[in-house]
């Protein structure tokens, strides 16, 4: 695991894990130093802190952690970033898809188009305000789960028809279980549960949650990543299916 923060600051600019070399990490991150804003690849969030250190000066320095072996990296992630949002009631500044307000994002170097800096007073929405976090509350397949207003479970198979064409987030497990197979996020919950459902063989229950928007896709990520989490806290593995299991 390593994250990164700003000189003198004690707020969190990022937070990442790898299952390679974490020296190689940090050197994908030290493009950032470049003169010119770097491409999403590789590591994205290079041109974040590229343009938080030309707009605003800063200077950056990062701290590792190894990880026992054998566990779910990703997992840990998830609980580090619902862990740092419960603490300081705020996000990273580059984790989620979030972006500094003055600049848009690069694509990756093979699409080729170049991040640049907003002109006329514009400002980027990937740059708005986090959502509040998430905090415990019931269990990860109970109604009320982590104070979400959780839709009543029904069959995974019939999403067609339960689930509305909003933005939201799901969960999915089997009957009976109290570890979930999988948890997601979507702008279109309908069409994200209905592609789940010609996958997922078997008798599978499924619920959702419509936060109040209008929400951006980051901060969908950050419901995410909070249910995530404390599905890592409070099971002690995350959902089944998760991560290309």
């Amino acid at each position: 695991m390593y994250r990164v923060r700003a000189v003198g600051a004690s707020g969190l600019m990022y937070l990442g894990q790898t299952g390679r070399s974490l020296r190689g990490r940090a050197r994908q991150l030290a493009v950032c130093y470049r003169e010119e804003m770097p491409y999403n690849d590789p590591h994205t969030a290079a041109p974040c802190l590229w343009a938080y250190r030309v707009e605003d000066g800063l200077d950056f320095e990062i701290s590792v952690s190894p990880v026992s072996p054998g566990e779910e990296l990703r997992a840990v992630e998830d609980f580090l970033l619902w862990t740092y949002r419960r603490q300081a009631g705020r996000s990273t500044a580059c984790n989620f898809g979030r972006f500094h307000r003055h600049y848009t994002r690069p694509s990756n170097r093979r699409d080729g188009r170049a991040g640049r800096r907003l002109e006329g007073g514009a400002s980027n929405p990937d740059a708005g305000p986090s959502l509040p976090p998430l905090y415990l509350q019931g269990t990860p397949t109970s109604p009320e789960w982590m104070g979400l207003a959780w839709s009543p479970p029904f069959p995974l198979a019939e999403a067609g028809s339960k689930a509305p064409s909003e933005p939201g987030v799901y969960r999915i497990w089997r009957a009976g279980e109290t570890r979930l197979e999988y948890v997601g996020e979507s702008l279109n919950l309908r069409s994200r549960l209905a592609a789940h459902g010609a996958k997922f063989a078997g008798p599978f229950l499924a619920s959702f949650a419509v936060p109040p928007g209008p929400l951006r896709k980051y901060q969908l990520r950050e419901i995410e990543t909070d249910l995530l989490g404390a599905h890592y806290h409070q099971i002690g593995a995350p959902p089944a299916r998760q991560y290309g299991r």
